[in-house]
């Protein structure tokens, strides 16, 4: 998380503790507990920097669902440095997990009345938003969260475009998805989403280059295969349909027998090769009819 707040390095580093996504990086119960007593250890000896463990600490109890303690200890930080903005967002976090979703839009909005360039205090009052059905507003916090960070989460481009998809803003949505490509990189996820929605509009040219985009960096190819391979018989290219899906077969074979036995592998390998065989059976093929592996 990036603050872009002119305080002292010790503020800033504080701000930097609240993972205001941390439910999205749960941790095992038992290696949670082992960082919940390693940072209680460092808070039984700090001098200074006090309340940025605090935070830390209240942060792995969120992550921890355990409610009361997480909340003791931001109250616990917010005594000893009452003015970092970071205490605000910790707090705001907790309210929406659990539930008290108004509660933590006010306290979002308070945080960003003192720090209005704050772009993770727009971000998590976008969520909060997303959950009170508020989906314009939410839309535009995200928007300006990410104008904000010099550096953003790619989930924080994936709720963007999710939410633009649903308020019916599919273009604008496959922007966000690119720029968050642009900005972090061709992560499957980014990719991934953004074939989907040129799928839905139809656009099979585009799609194919987004799906050839996904085969460059997916470490395992066998369904990406198989989807292009569905995507060039939509787009009247059984010739080429068919070498995709003999690839995607190819790649099915090099993988580990324990994989290659999951029922969603055979259940891959039962389409890839039905599909095979219609483009043969309808005769489809120009030359001679490609061998299934």
């Amino acid at each position: 998380m990036t603050f872009l707040l002119p305080f002292g390095r010790a503020t800033a580093v504080a701000m930097l503790v609240c993972s205001l996504i941390a439910p999205h990086r749960a941790h095992a119960h038992g290696e949670t507990l082992i960082r919940i007593a390693a940072v209680t250890q460092q808070i039984e000896a700090a001098t200074t920097n006090v309340a940025q463990l605090y935070l830390s600490r209240g942060d792995l109890h969120r992550e921890h669902q355990d409610w009361t303690a997480a909340e003791a200890d931001y109250a616990q930080a917010a005594k000893l440095e009452p003015h970092l903005v970071a205490v605000k967002l910790c707090q705001a976090a907790l309210l929406s997990d659990t539930g008290r979703v108004e509660a933590a839009e006010a306290l979002f909005t308070k945080a960003l009345s003192e720090s209005p360039r704050e772009g993770e205090a727009f971000i998590g009052r976008a969520r909060v938003r997303l959950k009170l059905e508020r989906r314009k507003d939410a839309i535009a916090d995200f928007q300006r969260g990410i104008e904000l960070l010099p550096s953003s989460e790619p989930e924080y481009f994936l709720r963007l475009a999710d939410a633009l998809v649903a308020d019916g803003r599919s273009a604008e949505a496959l922007r966000t998805l690119d720029d968050g490509i642009k900005r972090v990189g061709p992560l499957i996820p980014l990719l991934g989403n953004a074939l989907q929605i040129e799928l839905k509009q139809n656009d099979l040219e585009p799609a194919l280059r987004r799906v050839d985009k996904i085969l460059e960096v997916a470490p395992r190819k066998e369904n990406w295969l198989a989807q292009r391979g569905d995507i060039l018989l939509l787009s009247h290219r059984p010739t080429e349909a068919q070498h995709s899906f003999t690839a995607a077969l190819k790649a099915i074979d090099a993988l580990p027998p324990r994989i290659k036995q999951s029922p969603a592998i055979l259940e891959l390998i039962s389409r890839v090769r039905a599909a095979i065989t219609t483009i043969n059976a309808k005769s489809v093929v120009t030359g001679p009819r490609l061998s299934q592996p």
